[in-house]
């Protein structure tokens, strides 16, 4: 809206009736209090008691907006474009409403119909181009904010957009070279200060996506990927830094360089100069606190309760106070932290910041009968009820009244929309029963505070509560890029990893863990763990050895050097080494689990299958030991009894990938080839890379004669795994069937070559030789499988047919 529009705007508002002042006056307490109801009403009165002018219709139009009814500000600015035609910022302000409502088609036509002479033109390019987008077509939106560049190129506000659009489609080199056009024609200051920020934003983008990409399993184990990730978010940081320390008072440069440098487990590229900065000025407030962030990512708890410490000091302040006492409370100092608030709230009264504190701790400690009276108090002196809300929501989640806390805060959600807020409301359904629900707000609260951990580790616990590894990989990576030091994110990766069979991946992940947390025990297991499904036998062993010299005799080290030495074959070892742990710690249920893995190891099924009943009887809620059972009875033929198991554990983890695999053999096994199938296309819906249900699903397809499903099905396994032996067989034989004699014999070769012993490949091998008139090079084959026997009744069925022949 233009100068002069405003200034009529403030004349016309002066001009109104004592009825109309009273109305805005209600609907503006209404809203800032959050009553939107009474804000409605409000409003409703201004519209019958303001003059109907255009000025009048363009503030009604705002408090709607404000009111959360954004629809009814675009029917009220459609009658006032009706009735002034001649007002552009009418047309302007409706264009820009019908874009916020998700009307992109209306907006553009509002926003082409403002004339080139009006004041608002540059701005209605802008929109249009907005719309354009919006509509899919990008390239014609940018070609809208380059007219709107050329109306007025000395603005930074004419630039920003295009970039901005750019950078939503990480077009980055084009995003950065029309900042350099920008900064080239923007000479203004106060206008280049904006072209900054836009820059701030384009290494903020490039970090993000560089990041996400290194995050993404389907490119964990990419050492090209990974490098060039790295790559770009230290360019990324070195650009910001460069920023920052052009510009040492912009505290916003200063906190993209810390989060920045904290993703990318980088903090030796922005600690330095952020202490230089802060040594050059101590008044910097803000950089004690970022200096705090970066020292708890390198593990140096010390360092960061020096820099908090140091802030409460120097800024003797009510919210340097919360900050110090969250820290300690975060780290189970709570009797530390309550002293701080209790003689904060002595020197600076009842500071709400500082009660609010103090009833959150109540809260957080279990003393619900004070935190009651807590909160009253500081609801007493509040001047935001809705945080008073929110903490008598999260006592009554507290007490046990889920229901109650839902209510409240689904009530309170839409007023006072922040991180917490949602993140308690994803509390409270999970406790309802509700876990969707709960996944939902739990994502919701992740972007409203983009820097917290906490929604992901939730996210993390909830999906390998469902046994979904992807999502929980997706999750640990999220916690960890916010988090670094979070011992549960790198053990929900690792695990992750591993689930997925990216074992090289989870064993890289593992050792950045280490060496960025030498001195956790949990780190040097988990390197073992990593250590030992990557086939690491001795690694492991070394590793675990080092560990028990180090941090002493832990339960986990005894339970993974059990697991180790069943895997290496010493199971004398593994079993002493298990009653020696139990004897040493007690009966637990970990190392009746490791056990079990070891008396499977040696064959011995019925004392593995009582070892698990142990663990199960010890601990009911872990299932693992159900599920490494449940393996080993399909991988044995015990088909039936595989298949309960499996039942049984997806009960409680619906979305275990692995587990519907299982399940699918078993079932096959059994002879259920229809519920098999079900549970191959589960399992390959809930892992878009896992290889065996898909190999399965298209040689059971292919045993009833449905050749296209089967075709499709390993085409797809072969997509993702273009060496295995087993797919290039199984496609192979398919395209046999097809009559593709040419393409079988290449495929079922290479399947030859690379497993020799695969009695399979070798056996359809020798068939398509046969097919394609080659029966000098399928006999030697024949013969061999013949004189070593075939492994299956299927296959030597073909075997013994094919030698009549």
């Amino acid at each position: 809206m233009s100068t002069r529009r405003l200034a009529w705007l403030a004349l016309a508002l002066c001009a109104c009736s004592p009825s109309a002042d009273r109305a805005r006056e209600q609907a503006q307490q209404a809203l800032a209090r959050g009553e939107r109801d009474a804000a409605i009403r409000a409003i409703e009165a201004l519209h019958a008691a303001a003059p109907t002018t255009p000025d009048a219709y363009l503030e009604q139009a705002v408090l709607w907006i404000r009111a959360g009814e954004a629809p009814r500000a675009v029917w009220l600015l459609e009658e006032g474009a009706a009735r002034f035609p001649e007002r552009s910022d009418v047309r302007l302000f409706l264009a820009s409403t019908a874009l916020l409502v998700g009307d992109p088609a209306r907006a553009e036509a509002v926003a082409g119909a403002i004339p080139e002479e009006a004041d608002e033109y540059p701005e209605a390019l802008l929109l249009r181009a907005q719309a354009r987008i919006a509509l899919g077509d990008l390239d014609g939106g940018l070609a809208a904010f380059r007219e709107a560049e050329a109306e007025r190129p000395g603005r930074a506000t004419s630039w920003i957009p295009r970039i901005a659009a750019l950078l939503q489609e990480a077009r980055f080199a084009e995003a950065r070279a029309a900042l350099d056009e920008a900064q080239a024609a923007v000479e203004e200051a106060s206008e280049r200060d904006l072209l900054r920020r836009a820059e701030l934003a384009l290494y903020q983008y490039q970090a993000a996506e560089a990041l996400r990409r290194a995050g993404d399993p389907a490119h964990a184990g990419d050492a090209a990927v990974q490098a060039r990730a790295r790559q770009e978010v230290e360019a990324a940081l070195i650009g910001v830094r460069a920023l920052a320390e052009r510009t040492p008072d912009d505290t916003a440069a200063w906190q993209l360089l810390a989060s920045l440098a904290i993703a990318g487990g980088r903090p030796e590229l922005a600690e330095p100069a952020l202490g230089a900065a802060l040594d050059a000025d101590p008044e910097r407030l803000a950089l004690y606190s970022l200096l705090a962030s970066l020292a708890i990512a390198r593990g140096d708890e010390a360092e960061a309760e020096r820099q908090l410490r140091a802030l409460a000091q120097r800024a003797d302040t009510p919210a340097a106070s919360a900050s110090l006492a969250d820290y300690l409370s975060s780290r189970e100092r709570n009797d530390e932290a309550m002293a701080l608030l209790d003689a904060a709230i002595a020197r600076h009264g009842d500071d709400e910041v500082l009660l609010f504190a103090r009833a959150e701790l109540l809260l957080k400690t279990g003393r619900l009968d004070d935190a009651e009276p807590a909160i009253a108090r500081a609801e007493a002196r509040a001047s935001s009820a809705p945080t008073a809300e929110l903490l008598r929501a999260r006592l009554a989640l507290a007490r046990g009244d889920a229901a109650l806390a839902r209510v409240q805060l689904e009530r309170l959600a839409p007023r006072l929309d922040t991180a917490a807020t949602q993140y308690w409301l994803g509390r409270a359904l999970e406790q309802s029963g509700d876990l969707a629900g709960a996944a939902h707000r739990y994502r919701i609260s992740a972007a409203r505070d983009p820097s917290a951990p906490g929604p992901w580790l939730e996210l993390l616990r909830l999906a390998q509560e469902r046994g979904d590894a992807r999502e929980a990989g997706q999750a640990a990576a999220g916690a960890l890029t916010r988090a670094p030091q979070l011992i549960a994110g790198w053990q929900g990766l690792v695990d992750a990893l591993i689930e997925q069979g990216v074992q090289g991946a989870a064993l890289d992940t593992a050792q950045r863990a280490q060496a960025l947390q030498p001195d956790r025990w949990e780190t040097a297991v988990l390197l073992a763990r990593a250590q030992r499904a990557s086939g690491r036998k001795e690694d492991a062993l070394a590793q675990l050895d080092a560990a028990a010299t180090r941090f002493g005799e832990r339960p986990e080290i005894a339970a993974e050097r059990v697991l180790v030495l069943g895997l290496a074959g010493r199971l004398d070892e593994a079993r002493a080494e298990a009653q020696r742990a139990i004897a040493a710690h007690g009966d637990g249920a970990l190392y009746h689990h490791a056990l079990a893995g070891v008396l499977f190891q040696a064959g011995q099924a019925d004392l593995g299958a009582a070892e698990v009943e142990r663990a199960l009887a010890l601990a009911p809620d872990d299932l693992r030991p159900l599920a490494l059972r449940c393996q080993f009875r399909a991988a044995t033929a015990r088909f039936d009894l595989a298949a309960r198991d499996c039942a049984r554990f997806l009960e409680t983890h619906p979305d275990h990938a692995t587990l519907w695999f299982v399940l699918g053999v078993a079932q096959a096994g059994a002879g259920h080839r229809a519920d098999a199938e079900a549970s191959y296309r589960r399992a390959a819906a809930l892992d878009p890379r896992a290889v065996a249900p898909r190999n399965n699903l298209a040689l059971l397809l292919s045993s009833r004669g449905d050749l296209d499903g089967a075709l499709a099905a390993a085409q797809e396994a072969f997509a993702q795994a273009e060496e295995s032996p087993e797919v290039l067989d199984t496609l192979g034989w398919l395209y046999l069937q097809k009559g593709l004699v040419a393409r079988a014999v290449s495929l079922l070769e290479d399947a030859h070559r690379r497993a020799p012993a695969l009695d399979a490949a070798a056996l359809h091998l020798a068939l398509a030789y046969r097919k394609a008139g080659r029966e000098d090079a399928a006999r030697p084959l024949l013969e061999a499988l013949g004189k070593r026997g075939a492994a299956s009744p299927e296959l030597r069925a073909q075997l013994d047919a094919a030698l009549r022949r």
